[in-house]
């Protein structure tokens, strides 16, 4: 059947058979959230006719049930929105399609028996896997499946909130890093189609309906900044505390005996605080439209406590739950906790607790995910209520911005870089971005000494054929010199009236893209390198860039073995008069723990092929260990039988 329908696709124009595709890949996902819901709410109802008790059965047993399928499909574990980040932006958007299958029944399970966490992290995962398995079932290429798995992922959070554009931000914000227009066109209609399917099939989706609120008095904006910093700090404490609780699970699937003791404690807690049961959406739902009345301060503190922790515990220890329903719930629950106390003023007597509530939540979904347009955004359209525009917009960039200082990634962030992985926006990568100036730099080099005067140093780089080098005094660094500027100047001056400042500071651990566009910025072609202790330790220059771009090609050099600590990039230039001089590099034998990286003559970085017949003055860039640097020297300044 799949072979006709894509044979008729492949005669309708390129465009059009691809927004028909967004469009299946909006009602499948639509269909899904409608059935992930319908499931909670059966496993729900079956858990509430149950005695309180037959939690610390129903539970522990759910958890160890989910614990059993997830072994054999571990693919499917945990929140799920790092699993789609990763591989859109670092693999090949290769989801399982079985994913979205076992998914839905081991979060509806989990979450409908009382588990604590969202149902939004499993439906994007969920999402991207529906968006992946129908682009590769149309066999479209690599770009193409990366763009219908963001697809599917806008569908599942427009779906889930009846928030479209919500779900359109997430994709571009939270999933491929931004705003591309390649990818707009799938996304908006996967989007819209999945919400309106989600609500031509009754899907409850004004749950989180609020009245409208105002920004009455000016002075409110300083209540409503506090409560952003709040958020920020809790946003970040989040954040820290979810990744030790993962690494340590070490992000694995937990073991049997671990799943019946976390059933036990979400269980207890269940039986003292049945508001810490399951989704939280109708506390949520309570609390937005002003009901935080209802409530003590102390009872606020204490489900706020009580939510953040299992949450962490829930969502640390890789259960197939989300974060997103939870940090609304939390950031509402906080902005509660601040009309109490601001209560007790007159100062801020005219801010609402619903209000506080709505914008508490926007500020630290902000501040975990790092997506402020998306909170705004999907706000606005969850609770219908534009009136807050202002302290939405200030709350959610305002705990964005304390979240960053408290921990530098985001919730979705972490997990891929727990695995040593380097995220990137697969459409603006710069391949230096992942390249330290450690790795390339030219430690073993020539340097000059500050006594000597500047006809000597003019003699020295001419007999060392470099256009320009660092002085030292008794090993500390002073500056750079050029030969250019020397020979423009008195023959018989001091070397410090030639000495070049440098306006930045290049360190080891610095990225080589950081470097190169300080340098371009202030037009210098080489510059000093610092270790962390500042010490003078190599000089970094535009002919290691060439380096740098081969040393991302891992695959090359990790087949090799010289990728130790005791191996470095180093520059050998070729003397007048040497024995390897006119001659073609597939002629010269070099040792065998070394690689010539590139070949710089002039201003012209050439290709180290073997038919490249090497010239006087040639720069030869290695990469190997300091005694095949010492060999290369020789062999390119004598003959070998000397």
């Amino acid at each position: 059947m799949f072979n006709n329908i894509k044979k008729y696709f492949s005669l309708i124009p390129t465009q059009i058979s691809l927004v028909l595709i967004a469009l299946f890949i909006g009602l499948t996902v639509g269909i899904f959230v409608i059935a992930l819901d319908n499931l909670i709410i059966f496993w729900e109802e079956i858990s509430t006719t149950l005695e309180t008790t037959f939690l610390f059965v129903v539970i522990p047993f759910a958890l160890f049930l989910s614990n059993l399928v997830l072994k054999r499909f571990p693919e499917a574990k945990g929140d799920g929105t790092s699993e789609v980040i990763e591989l859109v932006n670092i693999e090949d958007a290769n989801l399982k399609g079985r994913v979205s299958l076992v998914k839905t029944l081991i979060t509806s399970l989990l979450l409908g028996v009382g588990v604590p966490g969202g149902k939004e992290g499993p439906l994007v995962h969920i999402g991207g896997s529906v968006g992946s398995k129908i682009s590769k079932i149309f066999n479209l290429n690599e770009d193409e499946r990366k763009s219908f798995t963001g697809a599917g992922v806008s569908a599942a959070i427009g779906a889930s909130f009846n928030a479209p554009l919500a779900g359109i931000l997430f994709a571009m914000e939270v999933i491929f890093k931004q705003l591309s227009i390649k990818h707009l066109s799938v996304v908006v209609v996967s989007s819209v189609s999945a919400a309106v399917v989600a609500k031509s099939f009754g899907f409850n989706v004004d749950i989180l309906s609020a009245p409208e609120y105002q920004l009455g008095q000016a002075v409110e904006l300083i209540g409503y900044m506090l409560l952003a910093v709040l958020t920020g700090l809790l946003a970040g404490f989040f954040i820290q505390l979810t990744s030790q609780s993962s690494k340590y699970f070490k992000q694995q699937i937990i073991r049997p005996y671990y799943s019946l003791l976390l059933g036990i404690i979400f269980a207890v807690s269940i039986y003292f605080i049945p508001e810490s049961f399951g989704t939280g959406e109708e506390l949520l739902s309570n609390l937005i439209n002003g009901e935080s009345l209802n409530f003590t301060l102390l009872s606020l503190v204490i489900l706020l406590v009580t939510r953040f922790l299992l949450t962490t515990l829930s969502i640390g220890s890789n259960l197939s739950v989300g974060a997103m329903m939870p940090s609304l719930l939390i950031g509402a629950l906080l902005g509660s906790i601040m009309f109490n106390i601001f209560s007790t003023t007159s100062i801020f007597s005219s801010i609402t607790p619903g209000a506080l509530a709505i914008v508490g939540m926007a500020s630290l979904f902000a501040g975990i995910s790092r997506a402020p347009m998306t909170s705004i955004i999907m706000v606005f359209e969850i609770t219908g209520d534009y009136g807050l525009v202002v302290p939405l917009m200030f709350g959610a960039i305002i705990s964005t911005i304390v979240s960053e200082r408290v921990v530098k990634y985001g919730m979705y962030e972490w997990p891929i870089l727990q695995k040593g992985k380097q995220l990137k926006s697969f459409q603006t990568v710069d391949v230096l971005d992942s390249v330290m100036v450690k790795q390339v730099a030219a430690y073993n080099i020539d340097t000059l000494n500050i006594d000597i005067s500047s006809s000597e140093a003019i003699n020295t780089l001419q007999n060392l054929k470099i256009l320009g080098t660092a002085v030292l005094d008794e090993g500390s660094y002073k500056g750079m010199v050029s030969l250019r500027s020397l020979q423009s100047g008195e023959r018989s001056s001091s070397l410090d009236e030639y000495l070049i400042t440098i306006p930045f500071k290049v360190y080891e651990e610095d990225t080589v893209s950081s470097v190169v566009s300080q340098m371009v910025k202030f037009g210098f072609d080489r510059v000093p390198v610092f270790s962390s202790n500042e010490k003078f330790v190599a000089i970094f220059s535009k002919s290691h860039v060439s380096s740098a771009y081969l040393l991302t090609d891992t695959e090359k050099l990790n087949s090799t073995k010289l990728k130790t600590t005791s191996n470095k990039f180093f520059e050998v230039v070729l003397p007048d008069n040497s024995p390897i001089q006119d001659k073609q590099l597939a002629s010269i034998k070099l040792p065998s723990q070394s690689v010539l990286v590139s070949v710089s003559r002039r201003d012209e970085e050439l290709i180290a092929n073997g038919s490249l017949v090497l010239k006087s003055g040639d720069v030869l860039t290695f990469f190997g260990t300091t005694e095949s640097y010492e060999r290369i020297k020789s062999i390119a300044s004598k003959s070998i039988n000397d």
